[in-house]
């Protein structure tokens, strides 16, 4: 039997997480090549997947999208649905609206 030293944990935990980083990678880009297959343009497509990832909201993200397009919805309306992107302007919406005004 043999017996992890503090080091083999380390390796192996660096390796694990390697792999997590590269399949997260992976993902991200396969979800921006298919809704610039549905007509996103590559960097908003990049932003949008971008959110969801950031949101913790990337569960399928892409059928999600699809099916708000297949019943009627622009891209724009979609992605602000999923994702609350805007796609329509350069930078994308905020969550939880604008500046923090004080009176």
């Amino acid at each position: 039997m043999r017996f992890r030293t503090p080091r083999d944990t380390d390796t192996a935990a660096t390796a694990a997480a390697d792999s997590d980083a590269a399949e997260e990678a992976r993902v991200q880009d396969w979800q921006a090549e298919r809704l610039a297959q549905l007509g996103y343009g590559p960097e908003v497509a990049t932003r949008v997947v971008r959110a969801a990832w950031l949101d913790g909201n990337h569960s399928d993200l892409v059928h999600r999208i699809e099916k708000l397009v297949q019943r009627g919805a622009t891209l724009d309306q979609a992605s602000r649905i999923v994702t609350a992107v805007r796609t329509d302007v350069e930078e994308p919406a905020m969550q939880g609206g604008g500046t923090n005004a004080s009176s």
